[in-house]
């Protein structure tokens, strides 16, 4: 395989993503995709930013049949070193911020539909309106696809799991430009693979998420009236606490306050 000099293979990705900003190269611009947000720092040929699945698949289609090597990158703000280049001045970087338009929400089934490049703020902000939250919490600001090629976690981790908990189905994008639509919304599927699993914790390398189905959980701002009443008498209710829907647990009611587990109040 005969691969092109850097400048050709920048010309042919114009090509390819003729839209304004496609393809950058030039070195100011393309810092911010080289340096991680703590660990890991590279020079890239180019930082390639394709708007939807079709671009996608057309880039890493080009890179493969040329032997160009490539890296994922959501918003970069992953502590680890896994979004950034290497040093080489060789490699790609494919960046998910312009995929940030499919943003999707079934209140009723409790789902999303999101691009790759989601980000989780935006997410939040959706999912507020219509009562809801994203299960993962996280202190930076990452996408839906990053999140779910690292499998982030959070501070929510354990009441409501890892991000591949709320993962329901993806479409991706392969190295050859193959594009899979696993995108069945449903909580149980047992119609051949879950080949989803392989995409989830694996940073990109099998494939790039370009779209995602993920289950929602009830937004944590209602508030429930607790009522404590000693079992042979009958009161009103002492105290209103802001919390979700309590659970009866043998004698114990539990209710969860932001998210978390943190009033237990015994019936005996």
């Amino acid at each position: 395989m005969t691969r092109p000099d850097g400048a050709a293979i920048v010309a042919a990705l114009r090509r390819l993503l003729p839209a304004d900003g496609a393809v950058v190269t030039e070195p100011h611009e393309l810092a911010r995709y080289e340096q991680g947000w703590r660990y890991g720092s590279g020079k890239a040929l180019a930082a390639v930013r394709p708007s939807s699945t079709e671009e996608t698949s057309r880039a890493l289609a080009f890179a493969s049949a040329h032997g160009i090597r490539v890296v994922p990158q959501g918003a970069n703000t992953g502590l680890v070193g896994a979004s950034t280049p290497d040093a080489s001045g060789d490699m790609l970087v494919l960046s998910l911020e312009r995929m940030s338009r499919t943003l999707e929400i079934d209140a009723v089934d409790r789902t999303v539909v999101a691009a790759g490049g989601v980000l989780l703020s935006q997410l939040e902000a959706a999912l507020a309106e219509k009562g809801l939250m994203f299960a993962i919490d996280l202190g930076a600001d990452p996408t839906v696809g990053g999140m779910i090629a690292t499998n982030a976690a959070g501070t929510r981790v354990l009441r409501y799991g890892d991000t591949r908990q709320s993962v329901l189905g993806l479409e991706v994008v392969l190295a050859d430009g193959t594009v899979l639509d696993l995108m069945a919304p449903l909580r149980k599927n047992n119609t051949g693979l879950d080949a989803k699993q392989i995409f989830i914790g694996t940073t990109g390398v099998f494939g790039v998420v370009t779209r995602a189905v993920t289950s929602q959980v009830a937004g944590s701002s209602r508030t429930t009236t607790l009522s404590v009443v000693h079992a042979t008498q009958t009161a009103s209710p002492v105290a209103t606490i802001p919390c979700g829907p309590p659970q009866m647990r043998g004698d114990v009611v539990t209710a969860s306050v932001a998210g978390s587990t943190r009033s237990t109040v015994p019936f005996a």
